[in-house]
């Protein structure tokens, strides 16, 4: 399970007046945040009607990036998300 961030140009992305991309995606981009799995953006995504291969689409962008860690399973009352 992947962990992603925004790069410099998702984070741009997330300021411009006008975003260069679909809405839809731009709600996927604000879903990632460098703690949450892509597990867990994609299951959000889907309960909302966002396009599920919104992480995909980004990544291959440049909106977003593996952040280099990777959420394992953490006991009940954990309040890490990193191994």
């Amino acid at each position: 399970m992947a962990v992603y961030k925004k790069t410099e140009k998702g984070m741009n992305e997330l300021l411009a007046p006008i975003p260069g991309i679909d809405a839809r995606l731009v709600s996927v981009l604000i879903l990632v945040d460098g703690f949450r799995d892509s597990d867990d953006v994609n299951r959000l995504a889907k309960a909302v009607d966002l396009p599920v291969d919104g992480l995909d689409i980004l990544f291959h962008g440049g909106f977003i990036d593996r952040s280099g860690a990777e959420r394992s399973w953490q006991p009940a009352g954990s309040r890490s998300y990193w191994r």
